[in-house]
């Protein structure tokens, strides 16, 4: 028996041999090994992957929100972005300061009282801006008004343009949003002159023919070294950008034609950045004008919204639904997302976790600024339009209704119905201001 276990040893092992071989190979497990040491991270998504999420309870789920599980990753979400980014100290463009970006650090309270309501001669298309201690607003016949936080009427100026039938003065068309820095309203009108007027009083300081119907808000940067404090404005028909000198409206320079643009620029660190009919957003230099990155987004990707600017990140909606998040140092899309099912012409509102737009498909969207990633959708009641987000709430109007919703779930949490239609909303002075198609102002907030 002994010699015959000898004679066998040969054959144990290379049995041995065999199976540890097959056992590195994964042979005999139901999931293959890591190609290296496992670390924490692998081990956690491995966890994440294989269990599945809880559901959460019915009776909690928002009836007009819908929160979605966060889509499995592939790999570490990027850093998120820092917390202590800057965010509109005062409201001096129609989607907060000259980023665009529609943040600001107010609390709301969870269900406000209309406080007052003005009165004016037209419809009023856009959200009001701020100076020291007046509300500024245009209505679309070009009136533009200065009225105090209690909904006072300080004064009101008409904008004129001369008819190239007979020379005569005739009210000015105003599409687009007004703009309010340095304790200047600037205003844009259809027929191509940008006016700048004293807050306080409503006194012309200058106008400025660029040639060019604007259709977009003016925005600025600004006095640095021998630069003077410059103020911005595009032109719809060819997407070229003016620079203006803000004192008395000298023109200074003019970018190269682009292609027709319908949004306004945002601007911060030194640039400008905007979206046009060429699908593409375009980074220019403040100082000088010149070109630095002409970003591709695709064949239907055209932008006739706002780009909302963090950093040196830049969101952005498109006409196919894809809404963009671009680089404004390298000219890359970081990321894009496909969620929203028409076109996107909202400008989004970015905080440090959150990405929020308004879609034609009536819906509003929160993305993950990380990775882009959907979060939760809301169905609203209409045309929507740009968001704000005030803290832990959104304040988001569409069909006429304004509404806050939870920042974190998309719940809605009050709506109050305004008008058949409203301007994307405003925070000034701790109230939320929208204007209306029948010609009201409206400001909501905390009874005294």
């Amino acid at each position: 028996m002994k010699d015959k276990l000898i004679s066998m040893a040969p054959f144990f092992v290379i049995l041995a041999l065999v199976l540890g071989w097959g056992v590195m190979q994964g042979w005999f497990t139901s999931a293959p090994l890591p190609e290296s040491p496992e670390s924490p991270e692998s081990r956690l998504a491995a966890v994440a992957e294989t269990t599945p999420p809880e559901s959460a309870p019915k009776e909690n789920a928002p009836e007009t929100a819908e929160t979605l599980p966060p889509a499995t990753q592939e790999s570490a979400p990027a850093t998120p972005p820092p917390a202590d980014e800057p965010t509109a100290q005062r409201w001096s463009t129609y989607h907060g300061d000259t980023q665009l970006a529609g943040v600001i650090d107010v609390a709301l309270p969870d269900a406000p009282s209309r406080l007052w309501r003005f009165q004016a001669n037209s419809a009023i298309y856009h959200g009001p801006v701020a100076s020291e201690s007046l509300v500024h607003f245009v209505t679309g016949k070009g009136e533009v008004f200065g009225v105090d936080f209690k909904g006072v009427k300080a004064w009101s100026r008409q904008l004129t343009r001369l008819s190239p039938v007979d020379q005569t003065e005739k009210p000015a068309r105003v599409d687009g949003p007004v703009s309010c820095f340095d304790e200047t309203v600037f205003v844009g009108t259809m027929a191509g002159t940008l006016h700048a007027l004293n807050a306080a009083t409503g006194e012309e300081k200058w106008q400025t023919d660029i040639d060019s119907t604007i259709l977009g808000a003016a925005t600025m940067q600004p006095a640095s070294g021998d630069q003077p404090a410059r103020v911005y404005v595009i032109g719809q028909d060819d997407g070229a950008l003016h620079c203006l000198n803000m004192n008395d409206g000298t023109p200074l320079w003019k970018s190269e034609p682009i292609d027709r643009c319908d949004g306004s620029p945002s601007s911060g660190a030194g640039v400008l950045a905007f979206g046009s009919c060429a699908s593409a957003l375009h980074v220019i230099s403040a100082d000088s004008g010149d070109i630095l990155h002409n970003i591709s987004l695709g064949d239907d990707d055209q932008v006739a919204g706002g780009v909302a600017f963090r950093g040196s990140s830049l969101f952005s909606g498109s006409h196919s639904g894809e809404l963009f998040h671009a680089d404004t140092k390298t000219g890359e899309i970081v990321w894009s997302n496909t969620d929203a099912e028409s076109e996107i012409f909202t400008t989004p509102a970015v905080s440090p976790t959150h990405v929020i737009f308004g879609s034609m498909d009536d819906n509003f969207y929160a993305l993950d600024r990380a990775n882009g990633q959907l979060r939760w959708k809301f169905a609203a009641r209409g045309l929507t339009m740009s968001p704000v987000i005030a803290q832990d709430k959104v304040v988001v109007g569409a069909g006429g209704v304004l509404s806050l919703l939870a920042l974190e779930t998309g719940e809605e949490l009050w709506s109050f119905e305004v008008s058949d239609e409203i301007s994307s909303p405003s925070i000034i002075e701790g109230m939320i201001l929208v204007g209306s198609d029948d010609g009201s102002l409206s400001a909501f907030g905390t009874p005294e």
